[in-house]
């Protein structure tokens, strides 16, 4: 007999041999057993995920020469001749091939005669993405109201690509992508049965590496048996036969930036470009591994998200625990930067060297630490400036002792008149100075008046403010309602949103969305106001949400609604001492309450 390659020579041939598929195949033995026996089936997933085996094994599954059952026996003439896939009756189709408008046509007229020595036809259409929408369209009557004796059974890769009134006349079963402990199982398997010498590491690396596909895991196995003549395949081996990169390397990689080991980062980097590995895999790899420790350092539950063989899982684990998530975040913007730049090959060896050393120069701060050190620095300046003042006014002393009695007396002298003059252009300069300042600060409380006013216009009007937002438009009133509080300053108006609020803000920001804002405004105050938004902390947020809140009490009593909006006003502007006392008596006051 010929040689028979592994992925074909096994094939699962009984739905419990279908790895990874639990409730796929659950449903289709329910449905034989019920005989609840649809026209038309569409299976969809990954390569290699058994979708094609599935479909001859639920073609054996009806027309066993036992009856419809959903364990076919696999040894009378009908299971066999599916299996070997001579069965007149079983057609598999190739779309890729045949997805023309004259395919479909044949296809039509031969599905009207009755099979030749099954209970039921059935015709596998693998990659049937492939069929062109004419075609589609010329099989879509056949499809929705097939001969009784048929059952349609189409296999695709890209279901989105179908076309909708196609998948909605079929039953769809979407198959995942196989775990990486249930394809080491299987390779285990497949190596114990044909005699394969292969480490448990090397079967780690070729389970990664298929990606989620038996039909791949089994075909690498195939390549790799062929590359070790004698002894054990090792990881060596795999990595050297398909250029991949072996794990053990990614941890190797992150605990040299752990360690900040220069030395053994510059050895590493001539190690892997001295070898054959690819950098661009490397690279992706190496997110990849990012990425999982990340995940495991800021997710409860990181095996419900993560496959990982189990064997790695503790040292990813103990891993992830010596990062900080900022170092990871760090590691992974530099590696996918160095991604996107390794595609001119001429240049990727040196865009990687440069990203090994800007990875090793990550500096860790402790806030504690940086605060203790800045309050000791603002210490030694403080002592630095009394030594500096106090030397000062001993070398002043010292200077004036050795001055003479009569130049001491002119200096008398000098002052005295110095003194006498200054004292007459004082008075002048402050009568001059204090009506200056009378004059500012009436200018002053006009301004201020002149502000609080808007506030209080804003303020009775907010409803109305609103209301015409929510006509002209819905999600900017939507975004505007989270308002906490707000302050004028001039004529600039200053609108605070909570901490959790920056999506809000973003979208407030954008200049259409403030434009039309700014028109609301101008409408009901008749002021041009610039608008900015801003987002204030969580201890401020409660309060000033207190404080609003009480704002819009309209049947509160004048004196307390001043309390309030002058509260309002100088807690928005950052006085927080004097407001704080402010909306706390206020709060007393209101809800006969007190502070524990």
């Amino acid at each position: 007999m010929s040689y028979v390659s592994f992925y074909r020579k096994w094939r699962p041939q009984t739905f419990s041999e279908i790895v990874g598929q639990e409730y796929v195949v659950k449903t289709l033995q329910n449905a034989i057993s019920n005989n609840r026996i649809s026209h038309s089936y569409i299976f969809c997933g990954p390569k290699g995920t058994g979708k094609t085996s599935l479909a001859r094994i639920f073609a054996k599954g009806l027309n066993c020469e036992k009856g419809s059952t959903p364990d076919p026996c696999n040894k009378c003439s009908n299971c066999l001749s599916i299996s070997a896939g001579t069965n007149v009756d079983v057609v598999e189709i190739d779309a890729a091939s045949n997805r023309g408008i004259d395919d479909i046509r044949d296809l039509r007229e031969k599905v009207k005669y009755l099979p030749v020595n099954l209970r039921k036809k059935v015709y596998i259409i693998d990659e049937a993405h492939q069929i062109t929408p004419a075609a589609f369209n010329a099989f879509l009557k056949v499809l929705e109201e097939p001969p009784e004796h048929v059952v349609f059974i189409m296999a695709t890769t890209e279901p989105h690509e179908v076309l909708p009134t196609i998948m909605s006349r079929c039953q769809r079963f979407d198959f995942e992508p196989i775990p990486v402990d249930k394809i080491k199982k299987r390779l285990k398997n497949i190596a114990s049965n044909e005699n394969i010498n292969i480490n448990d590491d090397a079967i780690n690396l070729i389970s990664r590496y298929a990606d989620g596909s038996l039909r791949d895991a089994d075909s690498i196995l195939e390549q790799i048996s062929s590359f070790g003549d004698s002894g054990s395949i090792t990881v060596d081996d795999v990595s050297s036969v398909l250029g991949i990169i072996d794990q053990e390397m990614l941890f190797e990689l992150a605990n040299i930036f752990l360690e900040k080991n220069l030395s053994q980062a510059l050895l590493f980097v001539k190690r892997l470009l001295s070898s054959s590995f690819n950098l661009k895999i490397f690279t992706t790899e190496f997110l990849e591994h990012l990425y999982i420790l990340y995940t495991i350092k800021n997710y409860d539950k990181p095996m419900d998200i993560l496959d990982i063989v189990e064997d790695e899982r503790e040292q990813y684990f103990n891993q992830a625990g010596l990062f900080s998530s900022a170092y990871l975040e760090y590691l992974m913007n530099i590696f996918s930067d160095l991604l996107k730049q390794i595609k001119w090959q001429e240049s990727s060896k040196t865009f990687f060297k440069t990203a090994i050393i800007r990875a090793m120069s990550f500096v860790s701060i402790d806030e504690k630490k940086l605060g203790e050190r800045f309050k000791n620095m603002d210490l030694r300046l403080k002592k630095m400036e009394d030594r500096i003042s106090n030397r000062k006014i001993v070398k002043t002393v010292n200077t004036n002792t050795k001055k003479t009695k009569e130049e001491i007396k002119d200096n008398v002298k000098k002052e005295s008149a110095k003194k006498i003059k200054s004292k007459t252009e004082d008075v002048s300069v402050k009568k001059a100075n204090k009506k200056k300042k009378v004059e500012a600060e009436s200018n002053e409380v006009k301004k201020d008046k002149e502000w609080s006013n808007y506030e209080e216009m804003i303020f009775k009007k907010w409803d109305d403010l609103l209301s015409i937002l929510r006509e002209k438009n819905i999600s900017i009133y939507a975004m505007f309602i989270e308002i906490i509080g707000f302050k004028i300053d001039e004529n600039r108006i200053y609108f605070y949103l909570g901490e959790n609020k920056k999506w809000h803000k973003e979208h407030l920001t954008k200049t259409k969305n403030t434009m039309m804002i700014q028109q609301v405004l101008n409408k009901n105050t008749g002021k041009n106001f610039s608008i900015i938004f801003e987002i204030i902390d969580s201890s401020k947020e409660e309060k000033i949400i207190k404080v609003r809140n009480d704002v819009k009490d309209k049947d509160e009593e004048d004196n307390s609604s001043k309390v309030k909006k002058n509260a309002l006003k100088n807690y928005s502007s950052g006085k927080d001492n004097k407001n704080e006392e402010d909306i706390l008596g206020y709060l007393e006051e209101k809800f006969n309450i007190k502070e524990r």
